[in-house]
């Protein structure tokens, strides 16, 4: 749980690279998996040209880009209080679709409506004596889901990897 943290960062950096601009990524300029969008939402004018703009997305540091996970992700699911690996899904989901659709598929997989929203009930859903089977639950509903994308045909490919790659390191946590 708290301690995991790192080990999720690791496998979250290894997917979101450096500095990429694709005209298909809803995201727009992205560096570390930090879009343009966030650092406006953030006001991280890091150039101190009075505007956010590309440039900024491509100075930011690996430190800051971990304290922005950390507060718009980590903190967002509660990833201290989560179980071992159902952490690890829901930040990376998080990251790559936003807290609530994370939170969506790990409802979906443990049999509940799906709201986006971590209450009591999902909580208690996480909290199982099964967690390698409700990860590769909650591992599938993501699948399933991407699959849908409109922008599938272009990331597909790397969103599976990505999605296979933390399953395994979801897995290894629950041991």
């Amino acid at each position: 749980m708290r301690h995991n943290l790192p080990k999720i960062m690791e496998h979250v950096f290894l997917w979101e690279g450096g500095y990429v601009d694709h005209k298909d990524d809803p995201g727009g300029a992205t560096n570390m998996g930090i879009t343009i969008h966030t650092m406006k939402a953030l006001a991280l004018d890091l150039d101190k040209d009075g505007d956010v703009d590309k440039t900024d997305v491509m100075l930011i540091t690996k430190a800051l880009a971990t304290d922005i996970y950390k507060v718009r992700y980590w903190n967002a699911v509660d990833g201290d209080d989560m179980p071992n690996g159902i952490d690890g899904f829901l930040m990376d989901s998080g990251v790559n679709s936003g807290p609530r659709a994370g939170v969506r598929w790990l409802q979906r997989a443990a049999g509940i409506t799906p709201d986006g929203i971590l209450g009591p009930q999902t909580r208690r859903a996480a909290d199982t004596d099964d967690l390698k089977g409700l990860v590769s639950a909650c591992i599938e509903e993501r699948l399933k889901s991407v699959r849908q994308f409109r922008n599938y045909n272009t990331f597909g490919v790397g969103w599976e990897r990505r999605i296979n790659s933390l399953e395994k390191m979801c897995l290894k946590l629950t041991e």
